[in-house]
């Protein structure tokens, strides 16, 4: 921009040193043009009309006091959001259409359809997504009869204390959810629960979605796409790829399918059950339910329990007559009960095991034939290759075939590191010798693990191991280091025990051989058996205690063998379950260097040998509530070791300032940021209080008399976000002074990239500086000029004159501009709009750029004020475009 243009648009018509920076000046330097026209191009194609907002007649849900029939509203804001939910706890919206216009993070436990008859509207998500922080429930608390959701991704943390809860649905009951994708976490603290809907009845209908968060329930009927299927219900063209784990009746696709049908879907995740009924497609298949063509690719299915009545590699139970017809799972997959792989007896197209299949040799077509629905991979799949993606789904889609071996823990040698699934498949790679294994996960090793003669060295590496029982014998060592922890019981019968900085959570029996703790801490100490033959060294032990030295000493400071001391012993064993003997006893040790007395009894203990469950405790978290935002953790209630997520929302104006986890012992748990307002931690023994401090947000400086406070200012700040104007924070901007039609006109080109003129301006009063934008401008018929043929470009700009200039600007880039049923006629001066000025200012009333100036008065002809021309101009620029 040169001099004399630059005087249009410098307060007072001075020109400053600080040209380039200051309000409204365009970018004119080389990189700042190649700047220019990128944003020229992103907005030609965010102006692109795609589906039915490009047709207008749609109403702002915001104007709306009901959902009447026949009528279409758009949302596109949280506030609008919230306005829907009201909308449809009043009325089910029958007949209505609801179109999403951009991604939205809802409000904290926003939900749809809690009204009679639940959501019977059609909804548009229009290929955007809804991030939830729900704790009772999905987005949609029903969708009913004649209800349809359609183009809409959910993502966020959604979780309920009571049964039946869906990511996008709790309930569909006669309703269509098609084309949707589910990427958050899912959790019921009681039973059913599904990635896309909790539950499905009476005819609904789940077509060409997916599933990638994790989906669990303390109970049952959990599956990837829906927890239960009943009456007729479908499932059809679904895929999943998240692990899905609950107590019972577990499936990758449905958890409980009564006389429903799960056709042409496929299931890439882990499934994991406790008890019984678990099955790579669907958990329970029974009455006349039917599966067709539907293909189990997941690592797993495994049973942790040792008692599991039913497990399949596709249906874990088949009753009464339900239906398999060309269902098949990959070869390789593990199917395991408590830790131990099971082998496929009965494998077959119509068989809860399936056909097996070589997944490097599955022809994709003749399973998922439906060419308009799947784009399926050509050539083999092997492990991390692509899996069939969904046509006309939304969201980002790569799935991938998983590896089945499970990278719990691993081995590194001469040849390389190998990973291994349990602590014994590691043990073995040692042949009775030495061998160091690192666990690379927090996991549970569902069978003891017992080192015999060999002498390993087990690095927790910072993580969580959960197992019934470790021990070594005679001639072996077992050494613990690494910084984790050990949930577990150690029952040592010879050789010797190192713990060294790592914990051991369980009872230690000790019955020979020695331990040594080199700052690590360890659980209760009994000794029995050949007590001469023990050695103690080094550590704290805790657990109940008798003497108050120092908080978790578990050591029995006692002094002489004495009665009391003795209650006192039997106390602490009868508390951990143990039956002692009359001759149970202290024994004399030495605990960092310290004379202390230790559990001793001769001779076996009456209790039972020590074991961890393997359905571990569960501790659900104290959350500090902030009226600053939301906080929601997932899963509701960890067991310990579990990785748990905080997703922290702040209230508009705030941001996350900090995340503190703190432990039962006060301590400080480390929290992990994961971008996007979520944190990580993992789950230690106790419950924890979780506490997200928000601040503030600290508005940019943009111009020394633009202020936060200014109801202008979100207008500059947008211009300034755009790219169309630099922030100066030591120069004016007079924001009540006139714009001129120079500075209107400016923007605009800046806007379109400071394209060239194909001639000269055809007026007569352009001076030679600002030739580009006022000739652009002509030859678009953007401005005519006056009738004496000045383009009067440092005329003030009237509101009217800029309405005009918006309008011809968005018919220039392809935008509908409809003026029909707009209320120009509620202004009380409606008849000062000029005749060739009024379809713009209708245009410009019905989308929100132009708004009166209070006292039911347009001013048409009123000069524009700079701040009116930035606020008008960030205004168009947000209005939704598909």
């Amino acid at each position: 921009m040169t001099t004399h243009l630059m005087k249009q648009l410098i307060p007072g018509g001075r020109t400053h040193s600080r040209l380039r920076t200051a309000a409204f000046a365009p970018r004119r330097t080389a990189a700042r043009r190649m700047a220019a026209a990128c944003l020229s191009l992103c907005l030609l194609l965010a102006l692109l009309p795609t589906g039915a907002l490009a047709s207008g007649g749609a109403t702002p849900i915001s104007e709306a006091a009901e959902l009447a029939d026949g009528s279409t509203y758009t949302v596109s804001t949280p506030g609008e959001l919230t306005k829907l939910a009201e909308l449809t706890a009043k009325s089910d919206g029958s007949g209505a259409s609801i179109l999403l216009t951009d991604d939205i993070t809802a409000p904290a436990d926003t939900y749809l359809g809690t009204g009679t008859g639940g959501f019977a509207a059609a909804f548009d998500g229009g290929g955007n997504t809804i991030t939830l922080s729900n704790t009772e429930g999905g987005l949609f608390r029903s969708v009913g009869t004649g209800g349809t959701v359609q183009n809409l991704v959910i993502a966020g943390d959604v979780s309920k204390r009571d049964s039946i809860v869906g990511g996008l649905a709790d309930q569909c009951s006669g309703g269509t959810i098609e084309s949707c994708a589910n990427t958050a976490d899912v959790s019921t603290s009681a039973r059913i629960a599904g990635g896309i809907a909790g539950e499905l009845g009476s005819g609904a209908s789940v077509q060409s979605c997916y599933n990638t968060g994790m989906i669990s329930g303390a109970l049952g009927n959990v599956g990837g796409i829906a927890g239960n299927a009943f009456g007729g219900s479908t499932v059809r063209n679904c895929y999943n790829t998240g692990e899905i784990s609950a107590q019972s009746k577990v499936g990758g696709i449905v958890g409980n399918n009564d006389s429903s049908a799960v056709q042409y879907c496929y299931n890439a995740g882990a499934v994991v059950g406790e008890s019984y009924i678990i099955g790579g497609i669907v958990g329970e298949h029974y009455a006349t339910a039917a599966m067709t063509n539907c293909l189990s690719l997941g690592p797993k299915v495994e049973a942790a329990s040792e008692n599991v009545s039913s497990i399949g590699r596709v249906a874990g139970e088949i009753l009464d007559g339900a239906t398999i017809t060309g269902a098949a799972a990959r070869a390789d997959m593990k199917l395991i009960v408590h830790g131990a792989q099971q082998d496929i007896t009965e494998a077959g197209a119509d068989t809860g095991h399936g056909e097996s299949l070589d997944p490097g040799e599955i022809s994709w077509d003749t399973w998922l034939d439906d060419s308009d629905v799947w784009h399926n991979p050509s050539g083999a799949t092997g492990v991390g290759g692509a899996l069939p993606t969904l046509m006309n789904a939304p969201g980002e889609q790569s799935p991938a075939l998983p590896d089945t071996l499970e990278k719990n823990c691993s081995v590194t040698a001469d040849g390389g590191t190998v990973y291994y699934a349990t602590l014994q498949d590691a043990l073995e790679s040692a042949d009775g010798g030495t061998v160091s294994i690192r666990v690379e996960q927090s996991f549970t090793n569902h069978l003891e693990f017992h080192t015999g003669a060999a002498s390993v060295t087990l690095d927790l590496n910072g993580k969580v191991l959960t197992c019934p029982r470790v021990g070594s014998e005679a001639g072996g060592s077992l050494t613990l280091t690494g910084g984790g922890t050990l949930n577990s019981g150690i029952m040592q019968t010879g050789g010797s025990l190192t713990v060294e900085n790592s914990t051991v959570s369980g009872i230690i029996y000790l019955a020979g051989g020695s331990i040594a703790v080199d700052g690590g801490t360890v659980g209760l100490l009994v000794v029995y058996d050949s007590a001469d033959a023990v050695s103690i060294s080094g550590g704290t032990f805790r657990g109940q205690t008798l003497l108050d030295v120092s908080m978790g000493l578990a050591y029995l400071a006692m002094g002489e063998d004495s009665a009391p001391a003795v209650a006192g012993l039997n106390t602490i064993l009868a508390s951990c379950g143990i039956s002692p003997s009359a001759e149970t006893r202290a024994i004399e040790a030495s605990v960092s260097g310290a004379p202390c007395r230790i559990a001793y009894i001769p001779g076996p203990i009456s209790a039972a040998e020590p074991t961890v469950s393997t359905g571990p405790a569960t501790y659900r978290p104290t959350i500090i509530e902030s009226e600053h935002g939301t906080v929601k953790a997932s899963p509701a209630a960890p067991f310990k070791g579990q990785k748990v997520t905080v997703a922290a929302t702040a209230v508009e104006g705030y941001v996350v300032d900090t995340v503190t986890v703190t432990a039962r012992s006060g301590s400080a748990v480390e929290v992990i940021p994961a971008g996007d307002g979520r944190f990580t931690f993992i789950q230690p023994a106790g419950k924890v209080t979780i506490t997200v401090a928000f601040r503030p947000v600290q508005p940019p400086a943009l111009f020394a008399d633009v202020e936060p406070a200014d109801w202008f200012y979100a207008g500059v700040a947008g211009l300034c976000q755009h790219g169309l104007i630099e922030a100066a924070p030591a120069v004016s901007f007079s924001p009540l002074n006139d714009a001129t039609r120079a500075a209107a006109v400016s923007l605009l080109w800046t806007l379109e990239g400071c394209p060239s003129a194909q001639g000269d301006a055809a007026f007569t009063d352009v001076p030679p500086d600002a030739r580009d934008a006022l000739a652009w401008a002509g030859e678009q018929s953007l401005i005519t000029g006056y009738a004496d043929g000045r383009s009067g470009g440092g005329d003030s700009v009237t509101r009217e004159q800029l309405a005009v200039l918006l309008y011809r600007y968005a018919g220039l880039r392809g935008e509908e501009t409809p003026t029909e049923g707009m209320a120009i006629g509620n202004f009380a001066d409606n008849t000062q709009v000029s005749p060739w000025a009024r379809d713009a200012v209708c245009w410009c009333l019905g989308q929100g750029i132009l708004n009166g100036r209070g006292g039911g008065i347009l001013a048409p002809q009123a000069a524009a004020a700079r701040a009116e021309l930035a606020v008008m101009l960030q205004r168009y620029l947000e209005l939704p475009r598909m």
